[in-house]
Parts: structure tokens; sequence; C-alpha cells
């Protein structure tokens, strides 16, 4: 192959992919020596014209295989929200069903922070901004703001009473709240202003595990609807050479993404 001057434009010691040299794709070169039942690249353009040539065909008969499968929208939402559902909740503490817990001590101040799956459905975290220390606030007052690439996210306090003080370390490293959320990672301390009303909102572990995975079938299915309306109708667009992409944030969109986020799982 050659540019509009003569100039051969593929690489000494390259190969051309197969694909390129059917028409398929106007530029792509082999990295996998030949080797295509181990190429990415070679398997979803092979399900999509599959998809494309069966489409009279029962959709149980054209079935993709478990390879396959890692590029489709909904089994990458599936596996990302069956991760977090399925990591298990310490029973040391109490949660809240927009996925926050709170813990007391000896002195009975109450600490907070998010469970994993918040921790990991907003990341990466670039910074936290905190408000001011002592602070009454009252329930869906906000507190803090997690400030992400596409804007900031602001948490609002689950339960009435005063806010104490945050989390030093979180201000300095953002990353322990995704990476140890349960731990280093938490967010503010609390005294409750009426400990009886603030603690009716929250559950024992084996009580909020089932209110959980609801709220995340609900992500899921708003994140597929979304993707739905939005999703291009060219089919695979890969001439580049790249694979497909399996993060959703990017897939949908980073702004679409956390707004849907924010709205189905915690308090906005």
């Amino acid at each position: 192959m050659s540019n509009g001057s003569g100039q051969n434009v593929i690489p000494e010691n390259e190969f051309r992919c197969q694909w390129m040299d059917a028409g398929v794709v106007e530029y792509k070169l082999c990295d996998k020596k030949f080797l295509c039942d181990q190429c990415a690249f070679d398997l979803e353009i092979r399900f999509h014209q599959h998809s494309v040539e069966c489409q009279s065909v029962p959709i149980a008969a054209t079935a993709p295989s478990d390879f396959g499968r890692q590029f489709r929208f909904e089994d990458i939402v599936k596996r990302r929200l069956d991760a977090l559902c399925a990591y298990p909740l310490p029973d040391d503490r109490l949660y809240h069903r927009n996925h926050f817990w709170m813990k007391a001590n000896e002195k009975g101040i109450y600490r907070f922070g998010m469970d994993v799956a918040a921790a990991n459905l907003w990341q990466p975290i670039m910074s936290v901004v905190v408000s001011r220390v002592p602070n009454e606030v009252k329930r869906m007052d906000p507190y803090c703001w997690i400030m992400l690439s596409e804007g900031a996210i602001s948490l609002r306090a689950p339960v009435d009473g005063l806010l104490m003080r945050f989390n030093p370390e979180i201000v300095r490293q953002p990353s322990l709240i995704t990476t140890d959320p349960f731990g280093k990672g938490w967010l503010m301390e609390m005294s409750l202003k009426n400990r009886a009303r603030g603690m009716n909102d929250f559950y024992r572990a084996d009580e909020i595990q089932e209110t959980q995975r609801r709220s995340l079938a609900s992500l899921a299915n708003n994140l597929e609807e979304a993707y739905s309306q939005t999703r291009p109708a060219v089919g695979i667009t890969m001439n580049d050479g790249g694979i497909a992409m399996q993060n959703i944030e990017n897939i949908l969109g980073a702004k679409t993404y956390f707004e849907i986020v924010s709205r189905i799982c915690f308090l906005q």
C-alpha cells in the first residue's frame, strides 16, 4: 500500500492485517504474527459480520461466545456491577440505601464513608473539596464535593447532625476513597442531632444487600437505555487499528455516565 506520493506506508518488518487485504478496513497492521484466534480485533470483526449475515436467524442461534460477549455493552455493564454486588459488606457498621455507611466510635461519634459500589463507580477522583467544620447540617445538605474530570459531584448529608471533622487523608490522597472505602478512605465524622431518627435510615449489612442489588439493577437499566439512545449506527469503526472500548464511561461519555450514576444511586 502506498500514499499519494508513491511511498510505501507499511513500515518495514510489519504485516498487513487480513481484514485490510480483504478491504474491510482501510489500514490495520497485524501485531499477532497472524495468530488471529488470539486477536480481539479479528474476533470483533467476525462477530459483527456473523451478526449481519444472520439477522433473520433466532437470537438463540446467534448468541456470541463467552469471549465475544466482552464487547457487548450490556455484558460490560453486567460484569462491572456484578463485581460490585459480590463485594462483602463488613458487618461492623450500618448502611444507607444511597451507598453510605456509618460506624460509631467509643465516644459516640459517627464516622461516615462510601461503600465499594459508590467508591468504584466514580473514578478517577481528581480532588475532594470539603466544607467548613464544625458545621451543623441537615439531611440532604451538601457537605463535600468530589471533583471529577467532567465536573463536581456533591455529597449530601444522610442525617441531621454536627459535622465535626473530615478525613484529612482524602484531601491529600483522594484515591483512598476508591482503594480503601471501608478503611483509610472514610469521609467525615458527625455527632447525630437525633440518634434514634438518624438510625432509621441505616441497616445492617444483611438487611441492605437486597436494596443495594436493586439499586445497581436500576443503574444497569438506565445505563443500557442511555446507550440504546446514543450509540452510533455506523457499526464497527476500528480502521485505526484500535480495539473495542470496554469502559462504560468512555462508551457513554463521562458526562452522561456520571449524571446517571448520581441520579440513580446517590443523594443528589
